[in-house]
C-alpha cells in the first residue's frame, strides 16, 4: 500500500472533529488553509478518493467554509493549475460541494460550481487524451513527407496515420491496464541522434515530454537485445529517463522492438507496488514487442510507398515548372524548392561550368566562381559519375567540393552530374550519417535529367538575349538596353525614395584617333576603357554603350557627389593607361564626363539624359579631361 494514503487518517480525524465541534470557531488563517489546500493538488494528484475527499473539505473548513471568499477562487485556481499542465482528476472540482453541508443557503454555491463543471467537462472533451508526439519515428524523412502530404487533402493517408495512432493508443492503454502498471512507454530510436526517444506512453505520474535514454538501465538496449527485468529497483525513477521528478518506482520490465533485426525501439512497464513482474509477463510483453515490430515495419513500408508516390509527384511538378522557364535562375528556384519538398533536411548545391571555372550556387542564394581540383565532386565531374556516400567520416579526408571549403558538417552526400552539353550537376548534403539511399540517388538523378535540358535551354536564351542587348565589340551593353533599366532604375529610385545618378562619357579627339591611326586602333581604344570601367563600377551599376565613342554608366542609390568620385578616378585612370596602337605606338587617351542626378537634375527619363548631355559639353567647353556635374 501506498505509504501517502496512511495520511487520510489524520486528515479524515481533523476533519470530523471540525464539522461536529458545537461551537462556531472563528477562522484566522484562510490564506495559509487556502495554500495548503493547493500544496495538496500539485503534490497529490492520484491519490484515492478517500484522501481527495478529507484533504479538500478540510482544508476548505480552515479556509473559512463555503462562506469565504477564497472558496470561490478554488475553482479558478484549479483551471489555472490543470492548464499549465497539471494532469487533475474531476473530483478536485466536484469534492468542494461536499463542504456546502454545513451552510442551509447553498443554492447559489451549487449553481456555481455546477457551471463550472461543466465548462470544465467540455474543454476536457477538446484536450489531447495521451501522451507525446503521436508521430512515428520510421525515419524522418518518410514521417516528413507523409504529413506533408496529408495536409494537401490526402485521405487515405490521414485515415492511415489516425488508424496507426489509435492502434498503438489503444495497445498502450491494454498493456497498462494489463500489468497494471504505473506507466507504460513505447521508445523509439531517433536516426539523427541514434538515442531511444519517447514516442507514445500513460502514466498516473508525470512523464517528461522530451525524454532521450542515455544513461541508467534502459540504455542497456543500446548493446543489447530482448528482455530486460528488474522487481527490486531501489534507484531513483529518474534515472529511468522517462520521469520528471521521483515516482518511486520498485519495478521494471522491459522488451527490445526490433525491426529487420535491429533494435529500433524499447517497450517499457513498470510498477510503484513490489509486485514481481513473471516469467508469464516476459511471454507476454515479448509477443506484445513482436506485434509491434510488425506493426511498425508495416507502416515503414506504406510510408516508403507513399513516399515514391510523392517523390515522383514532384518530379511531374517540376517538368510543368521549368518546362517554359527560360531564365536560368528561375530554373535553379525551382529545382531547389523542389528538391525542398522531395528530400529533408538536406542542404543543396547546384554547379554549372563556365570556362574554366565552375559557378556555385548554394541553397542560401550564396554563390560564387571556382576551379574544382582533387574533390569528391571534381572526379565526380570527371568521371560524369552519380555518388551515394553514406558516412563521410570513415572515408580518406578530402575535401567534398574545394581545397578551401568552409565546413559544411556533412556525414552523407547524394551527387548526380547533368547529362548532355552542359558540365555541372546537383549535390547533396545531410549532417546524418547513412541517410541515403538507392531510391534517393535514382530520384536526383531524374532530377538532374529533367534540370539538364531546362539549364540548357535557359543558357541557350541567355545567349540569345545577350546578342540582343551586348554590344558586340566593347561586350558592354547596348543602347537599347540602357534606355530599358533607365527606365526601371528611376521607378526603383521613386519607390525607394533613393537618388540615382547617370553618366555620360566621351572619348576625347576620337575621330583623330581613328583618321591617324586606323580604325582597328579605334576598336582597341574603345575595349581598352570598356575594360578599365568594368573594372572599377560596382556590380549594380550599369555600363552601356551609348553610341559610337560615348559611354553611360547608370548609378542606383548613388548621390551626384559622391558619383562624381568615381568619375574622377575613372578620367585618371585612363589618362594614366598606356594604350598601343597597331604600329606600336603609345597613345596619350583622355575622357570627359557629365553627370546627373535623379530627381535633383530631372525628373523624367528624357530631363535625366539631357543634364547629364549639357554637363558633359560643359566639360568638352572647358577644354576636355574634365567631369563635370549638371547645374540644378
Amino acid at each position: 500500500m501506498d505509504w501517502k494514503k496512511y495520511t487520510a487518517v489524520i486528515v479524515f480525524i481533523a476533519y470530523i472533529a471540525l464539522i461536529i465541534h458545537p461551537f462556531n470557531i472563528p477562522i484566522w488563517i484562510p490564506w495559509i488553509g487556502m495554500t495548503l489546500l493547493f500544496v495538496v493538488i500539485i503534490k497529490f494528484t492520484e491519490i484515492s478518493f478517500y484522501l481527495y475527499f478529507c484533504s479538500t473539505t478540510l482544508l476548505i473548513e480552515l479556509a473559512g467554509g463555503p462562506s469565504s471568499t477564497l472558496f470561490f477562487s478554488y475553482i479558478p485556481l484549479t483551471f489555472i493549475l490543470k492548464n499549465r499542465g497539471l494532469k487533475l482528476k474531476v473530483w478536485w472540482l466536484i469534492l468542494p460541494l461536499f463542504a456546502l453541508i454545513r451552510n442551509l443557503e447553498f443554492l447559489p454555491y451549487i449553481i456555481f460550481y455546477g457551471s463550472t463543471i461543466l465548462i470544465y467537462i467540455f474543454l476536457r472533451s477538446k484536450e489531447e487524451p495521451s501522451l507525446a508526439y503521436k508521430t512515428i519515428i520510421s525515419t524522418d524523412l518518410e514521417r516528413k513527407m507523409v504529413r506533408e502530404s496529408i495536409t494537401k487533402s490526402k485521405s487515405f493517408p490521414r485515415r492511415m496515420s489516425d488508424k496507426f495512432e489509435e492502434t498503438l493508443n489503444s495497445t498502450v492503454d491494454f498493456i497498462f491496464k494489463l500489468f497494471e502498471a504505473w506507466s507504460t512507454i513505447i521508445l523509439l530510436k531517433d536516426n539523427n541522434t541514434g538515442n531511444y526517444k519517447a514516442m507514445i506512453g500513460k502514466s498516473k505520474g508525470g512523464l517528461k515530454k522530451d525524454t532521450s535514454i542515455e544513461k541508467g538501465p534502459l540504455s542497456w538496449f543500446y548493446r543489447n537485445s530482448g528482455i530486460l527485468i528488474n522487481n527490486e529497483y531501489n534507484d531513483t525513477s529518474v534515472n529511468l529517463g522517462y520521469y520528471k521528478e521521483d515516482e518511486f518506482i520498485k519495478c521494471f520490465l522491459a522488451s527490445s522492438i526490433e525491426i529487420n533485426g535491429l533494435n529500433e525501439g524499447i517497450i517499457v512497464v513498470d510498477r510503484r507496488e513490489r509486485i514481481p513482474f513473471s516469467e508469464r509477463d516476459k511471454d507476454i510483453i515479448k509477443s506484445i514487442s513482436e506485434s509491434l515490430s510488425t506493426l511498425f515495419s508495416l507502416y515503414r513500408y506504406m510510408n516508403a510507398s507513399m513516399l515514391e508516390a510523392f517523390q515522383f509527384q514532384s518530379l511531374l511538378n517540376l517538368t510543368g515548372e521549368i518546362a517554359g522557364e527560360i531564365k536560368l535562375d528561375e530554373v535553379r528556384k525551382s529545382i531547389f524548392e523542389n528538391i525542398k519538398t522531395s528530400f529533408l533536411n538536406v542542404w543543396t548545391i547546384f554547379l554549372l561550368k563556365e570556362g574554366d571555372e565552375y559557378y556555385i550556387t548554394e541553397q542560401d542564394g550564396r554563390r560564387y566562381k571556382r576551379p574544382l581540383i582533387n574533390s569528391i565532386i571534381a572526379l565526380a565531374l570527371q568521371k560524369t559519375i552519380s555518388l551515394c556516400k553514406k558516412d563521410l567520416t570513415s572515408e580518406i579526408k578530402r575535401p567534398i567540393l574545394l581545397p578551401e571549403e568552409r565546413d559544411f558538417g556533412a556525414k552523407s552526400l547524394l551527387f548526380s552530374p547533368f547529362k548532355g552539353n552542359i558540365d555541372g550537376g546537383i549535390l547533396l548534403l545531410s549532417e546524418t550519417a547513412d541517410v541515403f539511399n538507392k531510391k534517393d540517388l535514382m530520384v536526383l538523378n531524374l532530377i538532374s535529367d529533367i534540370a539538364a535540358s531546362a539549364v540548357e535551354k535557359a543558357i541557350l536564351y541567355e545567349h540569345e538575349r545577350e546578342k540582343a542587348i551586348i554590344d558586340e565589340l566593347t561586350k558592354a551593353y547596348n543602347h537599347r538596353f540602357f534606355q530599358e533599366m533607365l527606365n526601371h532604375q528611376i521607378a526603383e529610385s521613386i519607390r525607394n525614395k533613393e537618388p540615382l545618378s547617370l553618366i555620360i562619357l566621351d572619348i576625347d579627339n576620337f575621330k583623330m584617333i581613328n583618321d591617324n591611326y586606323g580604325h582597328q586602333t579605334g576598336d582597341t581604344v574603345l575595349k581598352e576603357i570598356t575594360s578599365v570601367m568594368k573594372e572599377r563600377i560596382r556590380n549594380s551599376d550599369i555600363l552601356s554603350r551609348y553610341g559610337g565613342e560615348e559611354f553611360t554608366i547608370i548609378l542606383p542609390k548613388t548621390p551626384a557627389e559622391k558619383c562624381h568620385n568615381l568619375a574622377e578616378e575613372l578620367r585618371k585612370v585612363i589618362e594614366d593607361r598606356k594604350i598601343l596602337s597597331l604600329d606600336g605606338k603609345s597613345l596619350s587617351i583622355t575622357v570627359s564626363i557629365g553627370i546627373s542626378e535623379f530627381p535633383s537634375h530631372a525628373d523624367n527619363k528624357n530631363d535625366l539624359v539631357a543634364a547629364a548631355d549639357r554637363a558633359l559639353y560643359m566639360a568638352k567647353k572647358e577644354g576636355k579631361n574634365k567631369s563635370i556635374i549638371a547645374e540644378y
